[in-house]
């Protein structure tokens, strides 16, 4: 409680409800941007929003910081906000094969000539041209001397940029997926909410659920995203049957 406004703990059922009455309103962060201060404002924002879940990179440091967004938005004291906020449900994204929520772009420097195409097009400001410090530098060297910048923790893999590089000096890199070590440690944290991402190889899950179904028993909320762009229609009907026979409701 704080100034008169009671905050109420997140809330299983009133989340399921929001779902059967289509209201059910997720922020998506990105299962790939770790970037803690974007993400912490990014939950402050929505908590206030009337997030009821929000789902993240599962990354320890992401996760903390989102729930000093959260703790932020609720301990505000100079906002109008009403009688009680729902607290959201923080949930950490798990991949179980390879699939495209979870890549980084891959600089070439060598290749880039600093036009700043990439720099205009990405949404989370993941690239700069900077000046180079005169450390850095020769005597020879123009002591403006500019350098390509890339702060990869704020990419997410949304896949714009390399259309814009005439040189070629990015491209798309998968991560490899860990998932019984990568829920373990969301569990450890007390994380109570998955969602497990797969594509093509979404048979996967069968295997891996019987490695993880004892963990699994301890979440509060499971969700699945199924690689739709690189299945047929057919397959993504058997990967939802298949979600839905291991996880039931």
């Amino acid at each position: 409680q704080s100034r008169g406004l009671v905050y109420q703990a997140h809330d299983i059922v009133h989340v399921a409800n929001s779902l059967k009455e289509r209201k059910f309103f997720k922020l998506v962060c990105g299962a790939s941007l770790d970037d803690i201060e974007l993400v912490e404002n990014l939950v402050y924002v929505f908590t206030l929003a009337g997030a009821h879940v929000i789902d993240l990179a599962a990354s320890a440091d992401v996760i903390f910081a989102a729930r000093r967004g959260v703790e932020k938005a609720l301990l505000s004291s100079n906002l109008r906000l009403p009688s009680s906020i729902l607290r959201p449900l923080l949930m950490a994204s798990i991949q179980i094969d390879k699939d495209p929520h979870f890549r980084k772009i891959e600089v070439d420097y060598a290749k880039c000539d600093l036009c700043s195409a990439c720099v205009k097009v990405c949404p989370t400001e993941a690239f700069r041209i900077g000046v180079k410090c005169h450390s850095e530098q020769s005597e020879e060297s123009d002591i403006n001397a500019k350098e390509f910048l890339y702060s990869i923790e704020r990419c997410y893999g949304c896949g714009i940029c390399p259309s814009y590089c005439h040189v070629n000096a990015l491209s798309l890199i998968d991560t490899n997926p860990a998932p019984k070590q990568t829920l373990q440690e969301m569990i450890d944290l007390d994380v109570k909410s998955i969602e497990f991402h797969f594509g093509k190889g979404y048979m996967k899950l069968k295997d891996i659920w019987f490695e993880i179904k004892d963990l699994v028993k301890r979440l509060d909320l499971i969700s699945f995203s199924i690689g739709s762009d690189l299945l047929s229609s057919e397959e993504i009907k058997e990967a939802a049957r298949l979600c839905y026979e291991l996880a039931g409701e």
